[in-house]
Formats: C-alpha cells, sequence, structure tokens
C-alpha cells in the first residue's frame, strides 16, 4: 500500500512537472522571424557579388508600403527608390563597404509607395561567409520625424520668430559669406529703419505694432530678387544683401522697397502709413561685413535726417 501511495506520488509529481514545461523552441527560421517582426525598422539581406536583395523583412509594408517580394524580385529596387540627389552617395558608400569589408552607416531618402520620400537611416554591415561569400546586411531605421525636426531646429536658430526673416546672426554670417563670394560682388548693403515705427506702435498697441512688422517682412521678401538676402537686424530695422549691385540697380531697390513700405497698411481696420529711411553702402575690397553694416547704418541716419530737414520733422 505504501509502495502504491509513492508510486502514485511520483507520477503525480512527473505529471506536474511536465505540465510546466515550455513547448519545444521554434525552429531557427521561425525565430529569426519572429525577432525580426519586433525591430521596428527595414531588416534587409543582399548578396555582395550582384547587390540583389535575398530578405526583407515584413516592415517594409508598414513602413513604405510595399511587400518584400519586388524589392527581392526586382535586381535594382533599392538603387531605383533612392532619391536622386542621394543615389550617388548612398551607392558609393555601400561599395565603399563592401571592398573593406566593413560597416557603412548612411542617410539618404527613399521613395515610399504613395510617391513620398521618407529620410533613413542605415547601418550595413559586411558578412563574410565560411567559404569567403560577402553578403550585405542592413537595418533601415526610419528618421523622417526626426529630420523634419532637425529642420525645424534649423530655420528657428537661423529665423527671426516675429516676422519669419533670417535673424541678425544668421543675416551677418551669410552677409559675410555673400562678400567672401567674388562671383557676388559688386555687393552692397540697404540698411532699412521704419521712420516713427514707435509712434504708432504706442499708439496702437504692441500686437499692432506685431503685424506692421510682418507686413513689411512680408512686402520686403517680394520685392527683392531672389539672389538677394533680407533679415530683420531687430526692432524696426531691417536688412538688405544684395549681389552685383550697380549703382543704378541699388538705387532703384532702394527706391521699390521704399515705395512698398508706404503702401497704406490695414491694422484691424486702422490705416497705417508708413515711411522708410534707407541708407545703401557698396562693399570696398577687404571690409568686414560690421565695417559695412556699420557705414550702411550711417547713410541710413543721414538719409533721415535729410528727410526730417526736408518735411520740417
Amino acid at each position: 500500500m505504501m509502495h502504491s501511495m509513492k508510486a502514485r506520488a511520483r507520477s503525480s509529481q512527473a505529471r506536474a512537472t511536465h505540465a510546466v514545461e515550455p513547448p519545444p523552441p521554434a525552429a531557427p527560421d521561425q525565430r529569426f522571424l519572429d525577432l525580426i517582426r519586433l525591430i521596428p525598422a527595414i531588416v534587409w539581406e543582399a548578396d555582395g557579388d550582384n547587390y540583389r536583395m535575398t530578405f526583407v523583412s515584413d516592415r517594409c509594408r508598414d513602413i513604405l508600403g510595399y511587400d518584400p517580394a519586388p524589392w527581392i524580385a526586382e535586381k535594382d529596387f533599392w538603387e531605383a527608390h533612392l532619391h536622386p540627389e542621394d543615389r550617388e552617395s548612398a551607392i558609393a558608400a555601400s561599395e565603399l563597404a563592401l571592398q573593406g569589408v566593413e560597416e557603412a552607416r548612411i542617410e539618404y531618402r527613399f521613395r515610399a509607395a504613395d510617391g513620398s520620400y521618407k529620410w533613413f537611416y542605415d547601418v550595413i554591415q559586411v558578412l563574410l561567409d565560411p567559404g569567403g561569400r560577402r553578403r550585405l546586411v542592413g537595418v533601415m531605421v526610419d528618421v523622417t520625424e526626426r529630420k523634419a525636426l532637425e529642420r525645424r531646429l534649423a530655420h528657428a536658430a537661423a529665423h527671426d520668430a516675429l516676422t519669419g526673416l533670417r535673424n541678425r546672426a544668421d543675416l551677418l554670417a551669410s552677409a559675410q559669406a555673400v562678400l567672401a563670394d567674388p562671383q557676388s560682388a559688386p555687393v552692397a548693403l540697404l540698411f532699412l529703419d521704419l521712420d516713427k515705427f514707435k509712434v504708432h506702435n504706442d499708439r496702437l498697441g504692441h500686437a499692432a505694432g506685431d503685424e506692421i512688422l510682418r507686413v513689411v517682412a512680408r512686402r520686403l521678401e517680394r520685392s527683392v530678387r531672389p539672389v538677394d538676402i533680407v533679415g530683420r537686424l531687430g526692432g524696426d530695422e531691417f536688412l538688405v544683401v544684395a549681389t552685383r549691385a550697380t549703382p543704378t540697380r541699388v538705387r532703384d531697390q532702394a527706391a521699390r522697397l521704399r515705395r512698398r513700405i508706404s503702401e497704406p497698411i490695414n491694422v484691424d481696420g486702422n490705416i497705417v502709413n508708413l515711411r522708410a529711411s534707407v541708407g545703401i553702402a557698396v562693399a570696398q575690397t577687404g571690409e568686414s561685413i560690421d565695417e559695412l553694416v556699420n557705414r550702411a547704418d550711417q547713410a541710413m541716419y543721414r538719409a533721415k535726417a535729410r528727410r526730417r530737414a526736408s518735411h520740417g520733422s
């Protein structure tokens, strides 16, 4: 009897142990696919001799809208969908990695099924089979949102928050680069200051003053050539960097800017009539941007003084 009870206990224990044992492991290929599905990126593999894709993870369907099949069936699928501006550098980086049997980390734009382009950060590794055959394996990570954020941050760093024009730092740096380019000569600065802006700002309020500055900024942008640079130095002071500025051209441009600024501005039903004083300075050999801005500033104040004298105010 005791022997029978012990036997039943051992049997029961064996059944309990068997009940909590994990299932046998999946086949290696299936385990690999299960892991790949968890990666929020496109995992791929290609033959090192002909660059033909031999594997592409299903994530390509979610991220780009393509099934894996065409990647593998079409020999140049990856190359054909690269952005034209990125194709040469992306292919070159892959080839260099293959030749040196090393890793490559590249960024490029890739055309999605809907025709749009997405940015990818691709880590490409070259592997050698036991027989010496080369394989390319990579992980394409969608970095489109990161790129968009970088663009927004770069724009914010270089542009005036109120008007959207270039801010002082970026404006002067760009102007310095223009001065250093012989093909831009002669370079002229047009320094603009809004006459009696403070009067309008105090009378109508700061919100109205901000709107006046935004209107002026848009008018300036529309009144300069695409090759010229326009920005806000601060307050009600603006600067235009004009390239290949012959005396006649720069005088005509200054007159055009004054006319555009003097057009009536409707701010919440209040009609504002502005005038602007413009100082012009043409760059001299070896002159720094700070020196040139200072001369344009002085020319603007002389123009403002002449206007006051002629109008008695």
